[in-house]
């Protein structure tokens, strides 16, 4: 008798980023906590207006959560940058003192003593160009990062929508 009252679960669609118009117009983190409300209201997902601007609300806190992640990342890098920068500049510093005392040495043992803590600090110096190079290329990653959100270049700003919208949605 009780098998007459099946509960269905509902099926709600994902939201796909062909889904935007137009897809190629940029969007603001206004328009995008619009988006949000209306699409969770549109497919019933949320129960009400008030409930779907809870949703809008809630993506422009992770938005805004997100952001706050890549600028602190972007900032960190900054700081490495600056303390590899100040570390090159302490090496070059001491390679030019140690040549300066080769000039004044005759003895060949403390010049070839000199010339190989020279061979040291270069190859120190080349790890620290190399690590330089990585926090450049990592603090421009998330500076771009930055931009493309701001921007919604290259759709940055539809897809943190789409996967706040699909992840509430469907817990991906």
């Amino acid at each position: 008798m009780f098998g007459l009252f099946k509960k269905e679960k509902k099926e709600f669609p994902k939201l796909k980023i062909d889904m935007f118009d137009p897809v190629d117009q940029p969007i603001t983190v206004a328009t995008g906590k619009e988006l949000v409300s209306n699409f969770l209201l549109e497919i019933g997902f949320a129960r009400d207006k008030q409930d779907a601007k809870e949703f809008g609300m809630e993506f422009v806190e992770h938005l805004k959560l997100d952001f706050r992640e890549v600028k602190e990342n972007f900032e960190l890098g900054k700081g490495y940058i600056k303390d590899c920068k100040v570390e090159i500049e302490r090496i070059e510093k001491e390679i030019i003192e140690l040549k300066d005392k080769k000039l004044k040495l005759t003895d060949e043992d403390e010049i070839e003593e000199i010339d190989d803590e020279i061979e040291e600090f270069k190859d120190l110096l080349k790890e620290e160009k190399v690590e330089l190079k990585g926090h450049i290329k990592d603090t421009t990653k998330e500076k771009t990062k930055i931009e493309n959100i701001k921007n919604d270049k290259n759709h940055a700003l539809k897809k943190l929508v789409i996967k706040y919208v699909n992840n509430t949605v469907h817990g991906d």
